[in-house]
């Protein structure tokens, strides 16, 4: 999983621009907020790691640790790779097993995930994970 994660980072911090004001930044959380609810629930918890809204139907432990393992992926990428932080904020769906992952994927974009593990859909700036593999 930390691979396909490591990969999705990648591609989704490709998109690296200038730095946004916090009242910005605040308005964007909070829309995409409500938007990433739309279609995975309200009833799901949400975590900020970096330029990451990560939400999932997890205990809290578990979405604390897969926020961390996001933000430590993120910090090891932008140090190699890049000279600032995407200025885009970016969706990260984590479902606990397969059957769900495949179910979230028909209702998100209409077909069955191309791969069991996870993928970046860049025109939702979204990453979808299948985090029981």
């Amino acid at each position: 999983m930390l691979r396909n994660l490591a990969i999705a980072l990648a591609l989704a911090a490709a998109c690296a621009c200038s730095p946004v004001r916090a009242d910005d930044d605040r308005d964007r959380e909070t829309k995409l907020r409500s938007d990433m609810e739309e279609h995975i629930g309200a009833d799901a918890g949400f975590r900020r790691a970096g330029p990451f809204l990560v939400a999932g139907h997890l205990d809290d432990d578990e979405l604390d640790s897969c926020a961390a393992t996001i933000d430590r992926c993120r910090k090891a990428l932008h140090a190699q790779f890049f000279d600032r932080e995407p200025d885009a904020l970016f969706a990260v769906y984590l479902l606990p097993n397969y059957d769900k992952y495949d179910a979230f994927c028909l209702a998100f974009m209409g077909s069955h995930p191309a791969s069991k593990y996870g993928f970046y859909l860049p025109s939702r700036r979204s990453l979808v994970m299948n985090i029981g593999t």
